[in-house]
């Protein structure tokens, strides 16, 4: 039983790491916070547990923040309404 318990969190761990790296890459370069991606990447391969937690907590700016709607709308369809 604590086999397959150890098991599961080892794939969640490795998952998460996996998606952090891969979030990473693919993240543009205008949403990167703090340092340059490449740094990122460093210091998940180097730390990856505690950097893939960085990385999607603090690595990149939220899409809302980046001049995204996150309703669908831009802002120009609200220019003509009172």
């Amino acid at each position: 039983m604590l086999h397959l318990l150890l098991g599961g969190l080892v794939v969640l761990v490795v998952a998460l790491i996996v998606r952090a790296m891969i979030d990473c890459v693919r993240t543009p370069s205008e949403r990167v916070r703090y340092v340059p991606k490449v740094l990122w990447l460093l210091f998940m391969l180097h730390a990856p547990v505690l950097g893939a937690v960085v990385w999607v907590n603090f690595g990149k700016r939220p899409e809302s923040e980046w001049g995204i709607a996150t309703s669908g709308r831009t802002e120009s369809a609200f220019a003509g309404a009172s």
